[in-house]
């Protein structure tokens, strides 16, 4: 997991790596784009602007995209933890590149401007999200 409080530190990290500039590119776009509709910029990366609830009760998980959250308005606290540290819930489909886990994780708050990176290593489940403005991106780890 990355945790970063802005996007000059999150680019300070990745800028100059052809997929995480394609992910700056589109985040470039985003006051283009219309709410809780997903973006394809190539294979290689999805992205949607979005103010919908995503709290959930299971952590999920994925095999071939990481999920990368920047926060626009309000806040929202995640959980999030390794998955080989959670219970399978429910198996891998390959469709939706999506797996879900039970279990505890370490909890933190998501404010104004923060970007949170999810590893394919781990699962992350929403616990309070109402009013929150972000950008969500699945950016392929190929």
């Amino acid at each position: 997991m990355y945790l970063f409080k802005s996007l000059p530190e999150f680019k300070f990290k990745f800028e100059g790596e052809k997929k995480w500039d394609r992910l700056f590119s589109s985040l470039n776009e985003t006051n283009k784009m219309r709410d809780n509709i997903f973006y394809n910029n190539t294979d290689s990366l999805i992205i949607m602007k979005t103010n919908l609830n995503m709290s959930g009760s299971k952590f999920e998980g994925h095999k071939r995209y990481m999920d990368i959250y920047y926060i626009l308005e309000g806040e929202s606290e995640i959980e999030i933890n390794l998955k080989k540290n959670l219970e399978l819930y429910k198996q891998y489909e390959d469709i939706t590149d999506t797996e879900y886990y039970t279990g505890k994780g370490e909890k933190i708050n998501l404010k104004k401007g923060c970007i949170l990176v999810a590893e394919i290593n781990e699962a992350i489940k929403f616990l309070k999200d109402e009013n929150t403005q972000k950008i969500v991106v699945k950016l392929t780890v190929e």
